[in-house]
């Protein structure tokens, strides 16, 4: 039978399903099974949610993997935020909170199941769209998404992050370069930085921190616009450069972001009014 649709972001999705098999990867060191399975369930058969939400029907995910498992005391904290099992300096702990987030943020419930030595699924539900559902929010959202032609450089550590956002700019039609450091990000913007029209930068990259890097550019482009890309609270650590001369050059866009967020937000920095010297 054909499977019920969802209405979410795909760059979203994407991002939610690349994090849960890169850590499914991480959990196989010695190679194994990762299945991807989907499936519709009715929402009577959902013992966890509210009794108002089980008269809808629901698309389940699973990713399931055959590794290492995840110890009980781990899984408590699994979803927290910062909270991971990886060596320092390998992980921001920010992953399944943010992947957390984006099913929350579609009316969806994402659950975890493992036994050490034997393996891990995790099971998102996401309540299943009507038709008028679709054809409204599909319309909107192509109203409300603008498509650009600029050229951005995407500085960010996380590939998963950093090649979701890549997917989400070229669909909107812009030119890319990527860095996933200070000493890169420098070195492409050094060469290109006539060509560069903005930066999407992560707060917190390795080596130097993303407004250290920004203040560096500014000195080779003066009228160099910014959007700073964070997981965390992070005003206090741009304050001085959004009390600046040039703070009208400096945007804050939070984690997790939808390709709707992104797009808006990029042609809200494009078309802002520029005063020439």
């Amino acid at each position: 039978a054909k499977q019920p649709v969802v209405t979410a972001d795909s760059g979203q999705l994407q991002q939610v399903l690349m994090n849960l098999c890169a850590n499914a990867r991480d959990a196989l060191p010695n190679g194994g099974k990762l299945t991807l399975k989907t499936d519709s369930v009715d929402g009577r058969e959902l013992n966890f949610l509210p009794k108002e939400q089980r008269k809808k029907k629901y698309v389940k995910i699973a990713v399931t993997d055959s590794g290492e498992g995840i110890s009980p005391e781990a899984l408590s904290h699994i979803f927290d935020p910062f909270f991971t099992t990886k060596e320092v300096g390998k992980g921001t702990g920010l992953g399944l909170a943010v992947t957390y987030g984006i099913i929350q943020q579609h009316d969806g419930y994402i659950h975890v199941h493992s036994k050490l030595a034997v393996g891990t699924t995790f099971e998102i539900h996401l309540p299943a769209a009507t038709e008028q559902h679709i054809t409204t929010k599909s319309e909107t959202q192509s109203k409300q998404v603008m498509s650009g032609y600029e050229k951005i450089l995407v500085v960010e550590d996380d590939e998963t992050v950093r090649n979701v956002t890549v997917r989400i700019l070229k669909s909107l039609n812009y030119e890319i370069r990527t860095a996933a450091n200070s000493d890169e990000a420098m070195a492409c913007f050094t060469e290109n930085y006539e060509d560069i029209d903005l930066v999407l930068m992560d707060v917190v990259i390795p080596t130097e921190s993303g407004p250290e890097v920004y203040k560096k550019m500014l000195a080779l482009r003066f009228d160099l616009p910014v959007i700073f890309v964070t997981g965390y609270e992070i005003h206090a650590r741009i304050e001085d450069l959004k009390e600046g001369p040039q703070k009208h050059l400096v945007h804050i866009l939070q984690k997790p972001y939808s390709r709707r967020a992104l797009g808006k937000k990029l042609r809200e920095v494009f078309d802002y009014p520029r005063v020439s010297s």
